[in-house]
Protein backbone atom coordinates (compact mmCIF):
# COMPACT_ATOMS: atom_id res chain seq x y z
CA UNK A 1 0.00 0.00 0.00
CA UNK A 2 1.70 3.20 -1.01
CA UNK A 3 1.38 6.16 1.58
CA UNK A 4 -0.56 9.17 0.57
CA UNK A 5 -0.05 12.24 2.12
CA UNK A 6 -3.18 14.98 1.93
CA UNK A 7 -1.93 18.50 2.15
CA UNK A 8 -5.09 20.53 4.07
CA UNK A 9 -3.49 24.08 4.05
CA UNK A 10 -4.76 27.63 4.10
CA UNK A 11 -2.53 31.05 3.43
CA UNK A 12 -2.63 33.59 5.98
CA UNK A 13 -1.12 36.82 5.23
CA UNK A 14 0.91 35.30 2.18
CA UNK A 15 2.32 32.56 4.58
CA UNK A 16 0.92 29.19 4.44
CA UNK A 17 -0.71 27.72 7.83
CA UNK A 18 -2.69 24.36 9.15
CA UNK A 19 -6.13 24.87 7.98
CA UNK A 20 -7.85 25.60 11.64
CA UNK A 21 -11.19 24.43 9.96
CA UNK A 22 -12.89 22.26 12.56
CA UNK A 23 -13.46 18.48 11.58
CA UNK A 24 -17.06 17.37 11.42
CA UNK A 25 -15.79 13.83 12.25
CA UNK A 26 -12.83 12.15 14.76
CA UNK A 27 -10.84 11.31 11.73
CA UNK A 28 -11.20 14.49 9.94
CA UNK A 29 -9.53 15.98 13.03
CA UNK A 30 -6.62 14.03 12.73
CA UNK A 31 -6.27 13.84 9.02
CA UNK A 32 -8.10 10.51 8.58
CA UNK A 33 -10.94 10.10 6.19
CA UNK A 34 -13.79 8.07 7.71
CA UNK A 35 -13.44 5.55 4.68
CA UNK A 36 -9.37 5.11 4.77
CA UNK A 37 -9.99 4.82 8.78
CA UNK A 38 -12.44 1.57 7.95
CA UNK A 39 -10.40 0.62 5.63
CA UNK A 40 -7.33 0.27 7.27
CA UNK A 41 -8.25 -0.12 11.11
CA UNK A 42 -6.18 -2.90 13.19
CA UNK A 43 -7.36 -6.49 12.80
CA UNK A 44 -9.54 -7.72 15.31
CA UNK A 45 -11.19 -10.92 16.04
CA UNK A 46 -14.81 -9.76 14.91
CA UNK A 47 -12.81 -8.06 12.07
CA UNK A 48 -10.11 -9.12 10.55
CA UNK A 49 -9.31 -6.54 8.54
CA UNK A 50 -7.00 -5.72 5.54
CA UNK A 51 -3.35 -7.66 5.63
CA UNK A 52 -1.87 -4.18 5.28
CA UNK A 53 -4.05 -2.72 8.55
CA UNK A 54 -2.04 0.08 9.74
CA UNK A 55 -1.35 2.70 7.43
CA UNK A 56 -3.68 5.72 7.78
CA UNK A 57 -3.49 9.59 5.95
CA UNK A 58 -1.14 11.76 8.43
CA UNK A 59 -2.71 15.53 8.83
CA UNK A 60 -1.54 18.66 7.72
CA UNK A 61 -0.34 19.79 11.04
CA UNK A 62 -0.38 17.55 14.49
CA UNK A 63 -1.86 19.85 17.29
CA UNK A 64 -0.62 20.35 20.82
CA UNK A 65 -1.91 17.81 23.21
CA UNK A 66 -1.31 19.32 26.66
CA UNK A 67 1.63 16.74 27.12
CA UNK A 68 4.98 18.19 27.19
CA UNK A 69 6.50 14.72 25.50
CA UNK A 70 4.23 14.14 22.50
CA UNK A 71 3.76 17.83 21.91
CA UNK A 72 7.94 18.09 21.38
CA UNK A 73 6.96 14.76 19.15
CA UNK A 74 3.89 17.06 17.16
CA UNK A 75 6.48 19.72 17.29
CA UNK A 76 9.24 18.01 15.31
CA UNK A 77 6.79 16.42 12.82
CA UNK A 78 5.23 19.98 12.11
CA UNK A 79 8.95 20.89 11.29
CA UNK A 80 9.25 18.06 9.23
CA UNK A 81 5.59 19.24 7.12
CA UNK A 82 6.61 22.94 7.04
CA UNK A 83 10.22 21.47 5.20
CA UNK A 84 8.37 19.18 3.15
CA UNK A 85 10.85 16.62 4.96
CA UNK A 86 8.32 13.43 6.06
CA UNK A 87 9.89 11.19 3.55
CA UNK A 88 13.69 11.99 4.61
CA UNK A 89 13.32 8.31 6.96
CA UNK A 90 16.39 9.60 9.35
CA UNK A 91 14.78 12.97 10.27
CA UNK A 92 11.31 10.80 10.71
CA UNK A 93 12.80 8.47 13.14
CA UNK A 94 14.09 10.99 15.04
CA UNK A 95 11.36 12.79 15.29
CA UNK A 96 9.08 9.81 16.72
CA UNK A 97 11.76 9.05 19.02
CA UNK A 98 10.58 11.63 21.47
CA UNK A 99 7.28 10.03 22.15
CA UNK A 100 9.27 7.06 23.14
CA UNK A 101 11.75 8.36 25.72
CA UNK A 102 8.24 8.69 28.01
CA UNK A 103 8.89 6.15 31.27
CA UNK A 104 5.74 4.86 30.31
CA UNK A 105 7.33 2.53 28.01
CA UNK A 106 9.80 0.98 30.26
CA UNK A 107 7.34 0.15 32.93
CA UNK A 108 3.13 0.14 33.11
CA UNK A 109 2.93 1.69 36.44
CA UNK A 110 5.07 4.42 35.17
CA UNK A 111 2.47 7.16 34.75
CA UNK A 112 -1.30 7.26 35.62
CA UNK A 113 -3.88 5.38 33.85
CA UNK A 114 -5.50 8.34 32.10
CA UNK A 115 -2.41 9.84 30.73
CA UNK A 116 -0.63 6.15 29.80
CA UNK A 117 -3.68 5.67 27.79
CA UNK A 118 -3.75 8.88 25.95
CA UNK A 119 0.28 8.31 25.68
CA UNK A 120 -0.61 4.54 23.93
CA UNK A 121 -3.58 6.08 21.77
CA UNK A 122 -1.36 9.13 20.49
CA UNK A 123 1.53 6.90 19.94
CA UNK A 124 -0.92 4.44 18.02
CA UNK A 125 -1.81 7.38 15.60
CA UNK A 126 1.90 8.44 15.19
CA UNK A 127 3.45 4.82 14.00
CA UNK A 128 -0.08 4.23 11.86
CA UNK A 129 0.51 8.13 9.98
CA UNK A 130 4.14 7.38 8.96
CA UNK A 131 4.32 3.35 8.82
CA UNK A 132 3.72 3.64 4.65
CA UNK A 133 7.01 6.60 4.31
CA UNK A 134 9.51 3.23 4.76
CA UNK A 135 10.48 1.57 2.02
CA UNK A 136 11.94 -1.14 4.06
CA UNK A 137 9.37 -3.78 4.53
CA UNK A 138 11.14 -4.70 7.95
CA UNK A 139 10.86 -1.62 9.30
CA UNK A 140 6.97 -1.37 8.16
CA UNK A 141 6.42 -4.71 9.82
CA UNK A 142 8.18 -3.87 12.97
CA UNK A 143 6.24 -0.56 13.14
CA UNK A 144 3.12 -2.77 12.17
CA UNK A 145 3.84 -4.94 15.27
CA UNK A 146 4.71 -1.97 17.06
CA UNK A 147 1.23 -0.29 16.32
CA UNK A 148 -0.64 -4.07 17.46
CA UNK A 149 1.19 -3.68 20.92
CA UNK A 150 -0.11 0.18 21.62
CA UNK A 151 -3.26 -1.42 20.99
CA UNK A 152 -2.92 -4.20 23.17
CA UNK A 153 -1.55 -1.98 26.34
CA UNK A 154 -4.35 -0.10 25.71
CA UNK A 155 -6.83 -2.98 26.41
CA UNK A 156 -4.63 -4.14 28.97
CA UNK A 157 -4.57 -0.87 30.96
CA UNK A 158 -7.96 -0.28 29.89
CA UNK A 159 -9.19 -2.82 32.25
CA UNK A 160 -8.89 -0.86 34.99
CA UNK A 161 -11.96 1.42 34.02
CA UNK A 162 -14.04 -2.32 33.37
CA UNK A 163 -16.04 -3.20 30.61
CA UNK A 164 -17.28 0.52 29.81
CA UNK A 165 -13.84 1.27 28.62
CA UNK A 166 -13.88 1.01 24.24
CA UNK A 167 -9.97 1.62 23.45
CA UNK A 168 -11.09 2.71 19.71
CA UNK A 169 -14.10 4.57 20.62
CA UNK A 170 -12.24 6.76 23.41
CA UNK A 171 -8.87 7.08 21.18
CA UNK A 172 -11.21 8.06 18.26
CA UNK A 173 -13.24 10.68 19.89
CA UNK A 174 -11.33 12.32 22.92
CA UNK A 175 -7.93 11.00 21.79
CA UNK A 176 -7.00 14.45 20.15
CA UNK A 177 -6.07 16.67 23.97
CA UNK A 178 -5.17 15.08 27.06
CA UNK A 179 -7.84 17.42 28.54
CA UNK A 180 -10.57 15.79 26.76
CA UNK A 181 -9.01 12.04 26.81
CA UNK A 182 -8.58 11.78 30.91
CA UNK A 183 -12.71 13.25 31.42
CA UNK A 184 -14.34 11.23 29.15
CA UNK A 185 -12.75 7.84 30.68
CA UNK A 186 -15.53 5.55 32.22
CA UNK A 187 -15.13 5.66 36.13
CA UNK A 188 -11.79 4.35 37.85
CA UNK A 189 -13.20 0.64 38.60
CA UNK A 190 -9.43 -0.09 40.39
CA UNK A 191 -6.43 1.58 41.27
CA UNK A 192 -4.15 -1.07 39.90
CA UNK A 193 -4.22 -4.35 37.75
CA UNK A 194 -4.09 -7.99 39.08
CA UNK A 195 -0.86 -9.14 39.60
CA UNK A 196 -1.16 -11.80 36.18
CA UNK A 197 -2.39 -8.54 34.13
CA UNK A 198 0.63 -6.49 35.06
CA UNK A 199 2.85 -9.16 33.83
CA UNK A 200 1.11 -9.50 30.49
CA UNK A 201 1.56 -5.39 29.84
CA UNK A 202 4.84 -6.05 30.53
CA UNK A 203 5.19 -8.57 28.37
CA UNK A 204 3.52 -6.46 26.33
CA UNK A 205 6.02 -3.59 26.73
CA UNK A 206 8.85 -5.64 26.33
CA UNK A 207 8.02 -6.78 22.64
CA UNK A 208 7.16 -3.49 21.92
CA UNK A 209 10.29 -1.88 23.34
CA UNK A 210 12.15 -4.67 21.20
CA UNK A 211 10.31 -3.72 17.54
CA UNK A 212 11.24 -0.15 18.15
CA UNK A 213 14.96 -0.38 19.34
CA UNK A 214 15.01 -2.41 15.73
CA UNK A 215 14.38 0.26 13.72
CA UNK A 216 15.93 3.01 15.89
CA UNK A 217 12.81 4.56 17.33
CA UNK A 218 14.25 3.50 20.98
CA UNK A 219 17.14 2.59 22.70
Amino acid sequence: MLFTYRANISTVDGKTAPSQASPATPEAGRGISPATAAATAMPTASSPGPSYASSVDAPAYWPMTGDRQIDATHNALNQLIQRGSTNDESQLLSALRNIFYKPIFRHIYEDRPGPALFTFCRAQLLLQAYVGNFTSPDVRRRMIDATQNLISLQDQEGQLYGPAFKRARQCDLHGQTLQEYTPNLPPLQSSRLEDGAVDKAMQTLNRLGANLHEINLMD
